[in-house]
């Protein structure tokens, strides 16, 4: 999962509790928790909903977007959605033999 669909998960999560829907908050955090392939945001998107829970269960609603841009500065640190590197960027391009090309 790379930032920017962490960024929208964590909005997501935050409008859903937002309006109330609390077992929604916790159906989209499962959903996404199962979508995602890193333990890193999996663990975030837990934090992000305890936090959405916090925010919302203090009676602090006007404060949502603070918390959700913390959230995404602290996904930001912790580096989600790193690029991965692969061996040869260009292998489709030039048609090599796992690309389905000739193999020159």
């Amino acid at each position: 999962m790379d930032l920017l669909n962490y960024v929208i998960s964590v909005a997501l999560i935050a409008m859903v509790i937002q309006f109330g829907e609390l077992w929604m908050g916790v159906g989209a955090t499962l959903i996404l928790i199962i979508a995602s392939k890193d333990v890193k945001v999996s663990f975030l998107l837990l934090i992000s909903l305890g936090a959405m829970y916090f925010v919302n269960g203090i009676g602090m609603k006007e404060y949502w977007m603070v918390a959700v841009l913390a959230l995404v500065a602290l996904g930001y640190l912790l580096g989600v959605g790193g690029e991965e590197k692969s061996a040869d960027p260009y292998a489709g391009l030039l048609g090599g033999m796992d690309a389905g090309g000739m193999g020159m």
